[in-house]
């Protein structure tokens, strides 16, 4: 009986420690500016799409303009960054909306203010970035 429960324990044991491995690239801070017009595309949407081949089990670095217009990306953990390479950048601008339907309030996304000119990657107005194995401060995108 005890022998039973010993190999179960270490069972346990080798599959959490198998499942803690992490095998992920490493991801370098990203941080840059989405104006459109000279002013801050606050609550947009951004999300780098690797240039070339990519691993499909990487998430794509994503990260939401703040007021002042800046955006920090994250990729496995919040604002962690991107994994160096290089990047077709899509933007997506669609104001949150509450909506109230009876004493409901529901929040709804409006249109795209972009008109989807910046919403796929292959788009000829898509911009590309550059991500370095350091932290990174790009250039603001001015749209």
């Amino acid at each position: 009986m005890r022998i039973r429960f010993f190999y179960a324990v270490a069972g346990v044991v080798a599959l959490l420690g198998a499942g803690c491995t992490r095998t992920e690239p490493p991801a370098y801070p990203v941080e840059f500016e989405v104006q459109v017009l000279g002013k801050p595309a606050a609550g947009a949407t951004v999300v780098l799409h690797p240039v070339g081949k990519a691993d499909p089990k990487v998430p794509l670095p994503t990260g939401r303009v703040d007021a002042a217009g800046t955006v920090k990306l994250s990729t496995f953990a919040h604002e962690d960054g991107a994994p160096p390479g290089e990047y077709a950048v899509t933007i997506e601008w669609r104001p949150e909306v509450v909506v109230t339907v009876g004493s409901d309030k529901i929040t709804e996304f409006a249109a795209d203010k972009l008109k989807g000119k910046y919403g796929k990657p292959t788009a000829p107005a898509a911009p590309r970035v550059t991500v370095k194995k350091e932290p990174n401060k790009l250039p603001p995108l001015q749209l």
